[in-house]
């Protein structure tokens, strides 16, 4: 879905969790298609990564990098700020940030890593969007975007926490999409299938780890899955969310869109 280098021509997006991923391909993207971006991460690789993306720029576009903790109020407050107060303007909202949990049975799971699971993947869009709404609020619009999973639409052994705080992030954005409305600010969520990520990697090790089988052998079995035979790559996602960030997309809200090759038809 490209939609050309003036998409975004005068947006100023915050993509959280750009280090690396699918958020820092979003991030290239909208740069590339016209956008000043704010690259955050916990990670700080972040800055130095905008750096660089910024030294490439197209006129009219820019980078700068901010290390955030988004479990962290503070933390997601400075990052909303540092970003009104370099660019007068926050449009675009995208939480890419997120972690997959250890594979483990629930008997196993232990408290600490519930807890850690949600606190990143549900808590941290919820600190990160309530910083930046005052913001978006004086500008017309806005676009937030969050992260889902066809995990959080279905159970899947082993990964209840994960399941547990995707399915929880598709609910909250329809209740967000609710009470932002009325300021013209849409609120969607993309929902990814198995993603040839870092991430999609660790857990296939996970579950090997924990069956006792080889990382290929559920790799097949997981992608064996799907319609399309082959996981999917961090631009597809990336694709989806510029597309529910952008004018295209205005009359899109409470949505969750599925990303997943049709391993899940709903």
């Amino acid at each position: 879905m490209s939609g050309g280098a003036e998409r975004f021509r005068d947006r100023v997006a915050v993509v959280v969790g750009a280090a690396q991923g699918i958020g820092l391909v979003t991030a290239e993207q909208l740069l590339a298609e016209g956008a000043s971006v704010v690259m955050s991460d916990v990670v700080p690789d972040v800055v130095e990564t905008a750096e660089k993306l910024n030294a490439e720029a197209p006129e009219g576009a820019s980078a700068f990098g901010q290390v955030c903790d988004i479990v962290d109020p503070e933390a997601c407050e400075a990052l909303a700020a540092a970003a009104e107060e370099r660019y007068g303007r926050i449009d675009i909202l995208a939480v890419i940030a997120g972690i997959v949990q250890d594979a483990k049975s629930v008997e196993d799971l232990t408290p600490e890593e519930w807890d850690r699971i949600m606190a990143i993947n549900a808590k941290g869009p919820f600190l990160v969007t309530r910083a930046t709404l005052p913001r978006m609020k004086k500008t017309e619009g806005g676009r937030i975007v969050t992260i889902a999973s066809f995990y959080g639409e279905s159970a899947h052994a082993y990964f209840s926490a994960y399941c547990a705080s995707k399915g929880a992030v598709r609910i909250w954005t329809q209740s967000l999409a609710a009470e932002v409305a009325e300021f013209g600010i849409t609120a969607n969520a993309v929902a990814p299938g198995n993603i040839n990520t870092s991430m999609h990697q660790k857990a296939l090790q996970d579950e090997a780890d924990h069956r006792g089988v080889s990382k290929q052998e559920i790799q097949d079995i997981e992608w064996g899955k799907i319609p399309l035979k082959v996981a999917g790559e961090a631009s597809d996602i990336a694709d989806s969310v510029l597309f529910l960030a952008s004018d295209e997309a205005k009359y899109i809200t409470g949505a969750c869109i599925d990303v997943n090759g049709g391993v899940l038809f709903r």
